[in-house]
Formats: structure tokens, C-alpha cells, sequence
């Protein structure tokens, strides 16, 4: 009896659990009419929209006015009529403004003004602070150099023989030694010091 409860009540909430996550509404609900307007609002499919395309005829009034709107608002038409005045100007040769025209553009040559590198002639002062001071960071940064002061003073510095360490240091390396342990231990070969 009791397999049969337990058995229609598993049933039972297999059901349940089955329908629980179904949700069924009406297709025309205002909520739902409302939320598929709002993504339609809100999506970016219809957001850009090609405007129709007009077929007007070349020679309609309104093209030829807009034409001619045009040209009156382009600048290049619009100084393009006094292109033929450009460069017609005439001074006579030696006159003053002629003279002050030939100065002034002799000042602003940049050939005469500017030379390449290459032309100009390079001589360096050899006392100058700055070369001097070159000299002394290139010195100063000279690993060689750096080093030469340590490799002589440590081939001089000498400890004194007396010294106690020294003294110790010898009699320790006599004690270990593996020769003085095969002369008083001749036929021992497995013997290590403490």
C-alpha cells in the first residue's frame, strides 16, 4: 500500500514539475501587444529606413533652381572670377617695391637659409665643458677601468700567517685530511672522519 502512495505521489509531482515552467497567454493580451511594440522600438531592424527615391526630370524647375543655389554656395565657383586678375600685376624693374620684393624673398629662402649638414664643415673644441665632461662619464661608466682598482688590490692584500683563523683553518684541513687517516689507518677502507 504504501509503494502505491509513494509511487502516484512521485507521479503526481512529475506532472507538476512538467507544467510548472508552461506559461500560456493569449495571443492578442494588451501586455503582450505592448511588449512586441516596445522591441520593435527598441531593436535596430527598422531603426534605418531607405527614403523613396524621386524621379525628377533634368530640365524641372526645382533642379535648376537648386543647381544654381548650389553654385552660389560653393567657393570655388565663387572665386573663380577673379582667377584672370591673379598675377597680372606689373613694377617696373629697380623701382623700390621691386627692390623691397627681391630682399624680402631672398630672406625668406629656404635654401639660402637652411643648408644640409653635409655642407657645413664640423670642428669640435676639444676643451669645451661639455666634451670634458663626456670624457669623464665615459670614464666613469668604463667597466674595465671600474674593475682594474680591485684586481691589483687583491692580489696584494696578504693575510698574516699567525693569524688564529689561519692557524685553526690548517689544523682543521690536517685532522680531515684522507692522507693522515690511511697512514694511521692502513687497513681500515670504510673509515670516515667525525
Amino acid at each position: 500500500m504504501n509503494v502505491a502512495k509513494i509511487q502516484s505521489e512521485r507521479e503526481y509531482k512529475k506532472a507538476y514539475e512538467k507544467e510548472k515552467t508552461s506559461y500560456q497567454t493569449p495571443v492578442d493580451m494588451l501586455s503582450v501587444i505592448l511588449a512586441k511594440k516596445a522591441q520593435a522600438l527598441t531593436s535596430n531592424i527598422n531603426y534605418k529606413q531607405e527614403f523613396h527615391r524621386y524621379t525628377i526630370l533634368p530640365d524641372a524647375l526645382s533642379v535648376q533652381q537648386a543647381k544654381m543655389m548650389q553654385e552660389l554656395r560653393n567657393d570655388t565657383l565663387y572665386k573663380s572670377d577673379l582667377e584672370w586678375i591673379r598675377e597680372m600685376g606689373w613694377i617696373p624693374l629697380g623701382s623700390l617695391d621691386h627692390k623691397k620684393a627681391q630682399r624680402a624673398a631672398e630672406i625668406l629662402s629656404e635654401n639660402k637659409y637652411r643648408q644640409h649638414p653635409s655642407t657645413v664643415e664640423f670642428t669640435s673644441i676639444p676643451d669645451s665643458p661639455i666634451i670634458i665632461q663626456s670624457k669623464i662619464n665615459s670614464q666613469n661608466l668604463n667597466d674595465r677601468l671600474y674593475k682594474a682598482a680591485w684586481n691589483v688590490d687583491k692580489t696584494q692584500i696578504h693575510i698574516m700567517p699567525d693569524t688564529p683563523e689561519l692557524l685553526q683553518a690548517k689544523q682543521n684541513a690536517y685532522n680531515t685530511s684522507q692522507a693522515r687517516i690511511h697512514s694511521l689507518f692502513p687497513y681500515s677502507t670504510n673509515f670516515t672522519p667525525i
